[in-house]
């Protein structure tokens, strides 16, 4: 057999049979975590067990509990849970890590621990070159703190004894693949010399290497716009996102996508650009189907940009997806009514829908979903309903400036002008904003000149039809009288 053939077939059998350890999946079951620690304490034993044993993976419901903490070690151990050696990421995995890892880099630029997760997906995806970053950012904003001792562990670490077997025969199957391709160029010319020797000399560097992670110097990379190799079409950056297939082929370099648009997104709206935002923000999307934090980016973006229908669509999926919160069901209700278009009737039916998932799935129990309620009544005037739901808030927060704000919208409802002027004056009792004053007193003034108005017409309706009438009766009595 020649060289080349069996370098190929040892390529090709040691890639099959990594693939095959790297996807096979332990029988072991998590034990359940019972709450009775600290969930902070919890999540870090949690995933010290399993850098220890590799096998049980428990540490998602304790760091998933800490997270809700919000501070950037927190969310660095959230990246660590998903990444964990005992854990088996899928590309949604893989965004969501990355997405937090980059979320936590912004939250904290000069903590250790945004890095320090970026270490979590490089150790998990094997790249010495991430890792060699963020072991240079860690050193460079905390070199005293534990962070980087945990970086370069992870830099440092070697693989088990079967990964680094299966490694050398794959390293060795390319290696005779090369040497035999580059013995052939240097005997057919020598103008393809220096290419023989290139070949050789990278095989020699990748041999000595022993293509691990663990053999990486640390040092410093060159810093440019992007990370990934993946171009991104600035104009349709939906069309850039691989497709599952394809990403799970290259999951560094769509680990590396996800940052670039996460780093354009937040670049455009600082510049003012909204629209260009929403399109990164759909992109990642894309990126993550099941992800909420992607399409409430959008919303928010593309409501700032002033498209309200396309802001409500990518608020409708925000709410569809996992980890949707409060904020993104109250985004979605309040966006809705402020479009400008009559509202269809079903539209109401899927507000109340939202409401009630609101009040009771979430156990929202303050005001806001009673608020929510009222705000649908109004926007489809429908005064008896206004009526009960605004009792309801006057008991729960009867000078919370909204509920007197709704009052207020009933008694212009009603036309009532002189429950309008009170609840005016109690507004500005309760220190209701300026814009939001401005706007009810401008809309009493023009109540009370439609009152006036009704009156003035009504009044001179009067006149005129008396004044006609009397002008009708003395026609009557002219033609009555009898001629001389």
């Amino acid at each position: 057999m020649r060289p080349a053939r069996f370098g190929a077939l040892l390529t090709t059998l040691a890639a099959s049979i990594v693939i095959m350890l790297a996807t096979a999946r332990p029988g072991h079951t998590a034990p359940t975590w019972e709450g009775q620690t600290a969930p902070r304490e919890a999540c870090k034993k949690a995933l010290a067990r399993e850098e220890s044993t590799g096998a049980l993976y428990f540490s998602r419901k304790p760091c998933d509990a800490a997270f809700l903490g919000g501070t950037t070690e927190d969310m660095r151990d959230e990246v660590a849970s998903l990444m964990s050696p005992a854990a088996h990421p899928s590309l949604d995995d893989l965004a969501l890590a990355t997405l937090m890892s980059d979320g936590t880099v912004r939250k904290g630029r000069q903590e250790p621990w945004g890095y320090l997760s970026r270490c979590d997906i490089g150790r998990r995806l094997g790249s010495a070159d991430l890792l060699a970053s963020c072991v240079e950012d860690i050193r460079q904003v905390a070199p005293h703190h534990e962070a980087l001792t945990q970086a370069l562990a992870m830099a440092a670490e070697r693989p088990s004894i079967g990964v680094q077997s299966f490694r050398l025969l794959l390293v060795l199957g390319l290696g005779v693949t090369l040497v035999s391709a580059a013995w052939t160029r240097l005997t057919r010319s020598r103008r393809r010399r220096a290419a023989a020797v290139a070949s050789l000399a990278a095989v020699l560097l990748f041999l000595t290497a022993g293509g691990g992670v663990a053999s990486a110097q640390i040092k410093t990379l060159p810093k440019k716009d992007h990370l990934s190799a993946l171009p991104i079409d600035d104009a349709d950056p939906e069309s850039s996102v691989p497709g599952p297939d394809e990403a799970v082929k290259q999951p560094l370099q769509f680990g590396y996508l996800i940052q670039d648009l996460a780093a354009r997104a937040e670049a455009a709206s600082k510049r003012g650009d909204h629209l260009a935002a929403a399109r990164y923000y759909g992109a990642l999307a894309k990126t993550g189907p099941t992800m909420a934090y992607p399409p409430r980016k959008m919303c928010v973006e593309l409501e700032a940009a002033g498209d309200l229908p396309l802001a409500v669509q990518a608020c409708r999926s925000a709410i569809s997806r996992l980890a949707s919160t409060e904020e993104d069901y109250t985004r979605f209700v309040q966006l809705v009514l402020a479009q400008k278009d009559p509202l269809p009737a079903g539209e109401r039916k899927e507000l109340d829908a939202v409401i009630n998932h609101l009040a009771t799935d979430l156990k929202r129990d303050d005001v806001v979903p009673t608020i929510l309620r009222c705000e649908v009544d109004l926007r489809y005037r429908d005064v008896p309903a206004l009526e009960a739901c605004t009792a309801e808030l006057a008991q729960k927060a009867p000078k919370d400036p909204k509920t007197i704000s709704l009052q207020w919208a009933l008694a212009v409802e009603r036309r009532d002008h002189a429950s309008a002027e009170s609840l005016l004056d109690s507004a500005r009792g309760v220190g209701m904003g300026a814009d939001s004053l401005a706007r009810m007193e401008a809309a009493t003034r023009a109540m009370r000149r439609r009152q006036v108005g009704r009156f003035s017409f009504l009044a001179i309706s009067a006149v005129v039809i008396g004044i006609g009438f009397l002008i009708g009766r003395l026609w009557i009595a002219a033609r009555r009288e009898p001629a001389v």
